[in-house]
């Protein structure tokens, strides 16, 4: 483990693909891109390094703030994605898809958020859309 990042090494490997560079280290390690936290000797896979939100050096997970998002009425599916900003790096926003027929406030839900979130982890935009999920119900 790097950084919480999960890195794995075995005797037996692929060579990697075809016509592509090497995903393996000088010294045969592999970056699976998974974070990971540890206790007790047990890992548990806590994301993916493409959903590490970085603003101005704080750094969390998307899916840290979509739970929080999820629980509040009238909330049906939450995407959190991070986007440029030329002061503090990134910064969140967030779509939001209600529960059909339900009454939904995104100011609320702003509101909401900032009750239960780190200043840094507060949404900058909510977007009230349809977020899209593909076959095996991963978000889009």
């Amino acid at each position: 483990m790097v950084d919480s990042v999960l890195q794995i090494r075995s005797q037996s490997r692929m060579l990697g693909y075809l016509n592509a560079p090497s995903p393996f280290d000088a010294e045969g390690w592999y970056d699976t891109k998974d974070v990971v936290e540890e206790r007790n000797g047990y890992y548990k896979v806590v994301g993916r390094t493409t959903d590490v939100i970085n603003v101005g050096g704080l750094k969390f997970m998307a899916s840290e703030v979509e739970r929080v998002a999820l629980e509040y009425p009238g909330v049906s599916l939450v995407k959190v994605s991070a986007r440029s900003n030329p002061i503090t790096g990134q910064h969140v926003e967030m779509s939001v898809q209600p529960v059909a027929g339900a009454a939904f406030d995104a100011e609320r839900l702003g509101v909401f958020l900032r009750s239960r979130l780190q200043r840094h982890m507060v949404p900058r935009r909510i977007r009230t859309e349809s977020v899209s999920v593909g076959h095996r119900f991963k978000k889009a």
